[in-house]
């Protein structure tokens, strides 16, 4: 039982810290989000150069893995953007299609994909590292509320004998 607790409380860390993580990454996108509500930095156009999968095997071994991926050029000095969207996002894209960018701090800030969605994110992860210490603490405390009610304790619990004395 005591690896079982120690498991589960360093799962629970590994989640918090991964939370913070998130912390920050979101903390980074608001920022960038910001400067580009500002006006401060110039939009820039991109449009859609093309469209490819990155397939690769399963990490489970059954099956493959696939990666949706675009690569936009931008029009005034054909730098090339590449970006990883959800499936639907990938799939509704048409050739040529114009994107608004934003250069910020070496990387581009695209409205339409980077959407955020990092407290979703953060809230589900963390509640999900503690359902295993919960789960455990759970199985204690029956375990123990079951060796404490003993059928010998109980007076309303008859015993039964293998004969019947009638």
């Amino acid at each position: 039982m005591g690896i079982l607790i120690r498991g589960t409380v360093l799962f629970g860390i590994a989640g918090i810290a991964l939370h913070f993580l998130l912390g920050h990454f979101e903390k980074n996108w608001q920022r960038k989000k910001d400067l580009v509500d500002s006006g401060k930095i110039p939009a820039k156009e991109a449009i859609l150069k093309r469209k490819y999968e990155q397939r690769s095997r399963s990490s489970s071994g059954n099956g493959e893995d696939v990666d949706y991926w675009i690569e936009l050029m931008r029009t005034d000095n054909g730098d090339l953007i590449h970006r990883n969207p959800t499936f639907d996002e990938w799939d509704q894209m048409a050739p040529a299609t114009r994107f608004t960018v934003y250069p910020v701090e070496g990387e581009y800030f695209i409205p339409v994909l980077d959407t955020g969605g990092f407290k979703e994110a953060k809230t589900g992860l963390l509640q999900l590292s503690f359902v295993p210490l919960i789960l455990v603490l759970l199985f204690g405390f029956g375990r123990k509320m079951f060796k404490l009610v003993k059928p010998d304790a109980a007076p309303h619990v008859r015993k039964l004998s293998g004969a019947s004395s009638s």
